[in-house]
């Protein structure tokens, strides 16, 4: 029997002996596709070997099965006996002798040393961040890290964690992996079908700089990536300012603080987007299922670290429309002015713009505006490589939208009748909803060509202050007429483009009423109601720019529902115990120790930092609590006792106290 497996030698039916992880890991190990690191993996066998010829597993196995899992204390107890015994065995000498020899047939010095248990990345329970993981391993501090790897197995969070879901007679097999280290420039994760919508021909990937230690403890909010599955094309990103990174400093790994520049850096260069998506498509063809993977960056080389299928996908829907804008326009009269400049869109700019937009009208003229999936202003690097690789294209369309411009800034303009005046912004409409898009990728990090920022910027001040000022002109005298106050257009924003143009009498208490309606603009047709819920629900994908409070914070959906019920803000781990049934739980970020405490009766999970792969993300797509992750400060905005209700509607979920 052998007490060393090459991680290029296994595959999928070991999995008995060199658990989930490792199981996956060694199938594609031998792939050319994808790059690996060298490893190797030491059986599961082989620690139950050592418990026997160290005489210590009958007592080990027999005080687990006797504790009572409803008493906290009895599991600690239970965790620190059986911690202690194997962390103070040894490894039998021609055992422990294979191991350093095929670790020093590993390039470098430095080693990590994973778990790999049997329960391990299974569809339904992953066990995310219950076992050791030793990052920095030395062939001198090799016995002790495997030791420490096994004894994770009976912590007192694994315990816990088998308490939590039932499992408690599950496998306690438990193989341990070592790989060269790859001191990883930046780190990630990728997920082949979102986890928490129903977008499937999109990948989505996190990134931060360094080891991405601190993406999975949920302590840094990752970059995010979308790339077209079909061909790899990067179509979107969000990118966020780090602070901190982890990386290896004299051979011990450390956190330190990035300057604003390095930390708000765009990570991911297109080429780099394109090799993470490709291997995900080659993974999830390969299994046959969706898959999450983590990789890592270093000189230039996408390398694969772990593959798991994802846990928790829903039924997918056949959605055609994406979120691009929440804007606060005027409700009737702008929204029938964007769709109509939709005709001239293609023609303008010369790209697949797809002509279907759909308003989602809120109160107080709140507008979601969405473009079909497939128009190019849902694609926004797309548009800007498009530009970028085409000047020609967008200056013949500035020069254009620079004409309209002009001709509206005559004085003479705001003398033509209604009808004119709107058919000239109809035209000029088209180039605007560009420039936002461009700009909205400039403020989440994104490079702009310096000559394309220039016209970008100088653009959108031009045709921002002579639209407003043709408005202004406009809705002034209709306001006057139905009674409302000069200047503040309340009553106006409900008109519609047809009564302006006509100049027919609306009452005021009519605009009132309009005012609170919500409904739904598509196809030069008014949705109320019923008819506006289904449409809604056919046509309009929900995806994750999806927490909105007071019009400042914005987070991600990890798992949909309604939240509604009293705040608890934790500070420590310990406070686990303390929330009641029905509580909201409220946190800066979930360690695995949380994860294993975390009551099953709480209502719903609100996290300050972290992103889709954070411990706290998989728990809530495990227990199918719904969770929202990334909301900036909303531990200050919340206190323990809080009363509030968390709604999902589309995209936007908006918090009530």
């Amino acid at each position: 029997m052998k007490h060393i497996l090459s991680l290029q030698n296994i595959k999928r039916d070991n999995r008995m002996a060199v658990g989930n992880k490792a199981a996956l890991l060694g199938e594609f190990a031998r792939n050319t596709q994808m790059r690996i690191p060298r490893g190797f993996v030491v059986p599961a066998y082989v620690f139950d070997a050592t418990l026997v010829a160290n005489d210590i597993y009958i007592a080990v196995f027999q005080r687990i099965y006797k504790t009572d899992f409803n008493d906290r204390r009895d599991i600690a107890l239970a965790a620190r006996f059986a911690m202690r015994k194997v962390q103070s065995m040894h490894i039998p000498k021609f055992i422990l002798l294979e191991i350093i020899r095929a670790a020093q047939n590993l390039n470098g010095d430095m080693f990590a040393v994973r778990s790999s248990a049997v329960v391990e990345d299974k569809i339904k329970l992953s066990w995310a961040g219950q076992f050791e993981t030793i990052l920095g391993a030395s062939v001198s501090t090799l016995e002790r890290d495997i030791k420490k790897v096994w004894a994770s197995m009976f912590s007192y969070n694994a315990l816990s964690y088998r308490a939590i879901h039932k499992r408690i007679y599950d496998s306690y097999g438990m193989a341990v992996i070592v790989q060269e280290l790859i001191p990883a420039q930046i780190s990630g994760v990728g997920f082949s079908v979102h986890p928490n919508s129903d977008f499937e021909d999109v990948h989505t990937v996190e990134a931060v700089s360094g080891i991405g230690k601190l993406l999975v403890s949920g302590k840094e909010s990752p970059d995010v990536y979308f790339i077209e599955k079909k061909w790899h094309t990067l179509i979107d990103a969000s990118i966020k300012i780090q602070k901190k990174e982890s990386v290896f400093v004299a051979r011990k790994l450390i956190s330190r603080k990035m300057s604003r520049s390095r930390g708000a850096r765009m990570l991911l260069s297109r080429e780099d987007a394109k090799t993470i998506s490709r291997n995900m498509s080659f993974l999830e063809k390969q299994f046959g299922v969706p898959v999450t993977i983590e990789w890592s960056k270093y000189k230039n080389q996408i390398n694969l670290l772990q593959v798991r299928p994802i846990s928790q996908k829903r039924k997918v829907g056949l959605y055609t429309h994406k979120i691009v804008w929440h804007k606060q326009v005027q409700a009737f009269l702008v929204t029938e002015i964007w769709a109509a400049s939709e005709r001239y869109t293609k023609k303008l700019l010369g790209i697949n713009a797809v002509a279907d937009p759909i308003f989602v009208h809120k109160l107080n003229s709140g507008v979601d505006v969405y473009y079909h999936k497939d128009d190019i202003r849902n694609k926004p690097i797309v548009l800007l490589d498009f530009y970028r690789d085409n000047p020609e294209l967008f200056i013949k369309a500035l020069q254009h939208y620079m004409k309209l411009v002009d001709e509206m800034k005559s004085v003479a303009f705001l003398e033509r009748s209604s009808f004119e005046i709107f058919d000239v912004l109809e035209r000029a409409w088209p180039f605007m909803g560009v420039l936002y898009v461009l700009l909205d990728l400039r403020a989440r990090g994104v490079v702009l060509p310096k000559w394309l920022e220039k016209e970008v910027v100088r653009a959108r001040i031009v045709g921002e202050k002579i639209s407003h000022n043709i408005f202004s002109h406009i809705l002034s005298e209709r306001e006057t007429a139905v009674g409302g106050p000069a200047g503040e257009f309340y009553y106006t924003d409900f008109l519609t483009k047809k009564e302006i143009i006509t100049g027919v009498f609306v009452a005021a208490n009519t605009l009132r009423r309009r005012s609170k309606k919500i409904f739904v603009y598509y196809q030069d047709e008014i949705y109320i109601g019923t008819r506006a819920q289904k449409l809604m629900k056919e046509k309009i994908f929900a995806g994750l720019k999806s927490f909105h409070y007071d019009g400042e914070l914005y987070g991600k959906r990890i798992y949909s529902g309604k939240i509604s019920g009293s705040v608890y803000v934790y500070n420590v781990y310990t406070d686990m115990h303390n929330i009641p049934n029905g509580y909201i739980l409220v946190a800066r970020s979930l360690s695995p120790e949380c994860v294993s405490f975390l009551p099953k009766g709480i209502a719903g999970i609100l996290i300050e930092e972290g992103g889709e792969f954070s411990h706290g993300a998989i728990l809530a797509r495990e227990r199918k609590i719904p969770c929202i992750v990334g909301i900036k400060d909303i531990t200050k905005i919340l206190k323990t006792g809080d009363e509030i209700s968390v709604s999902a509607k589309g995209e936007v979920l908006e918090l009530k106290k």
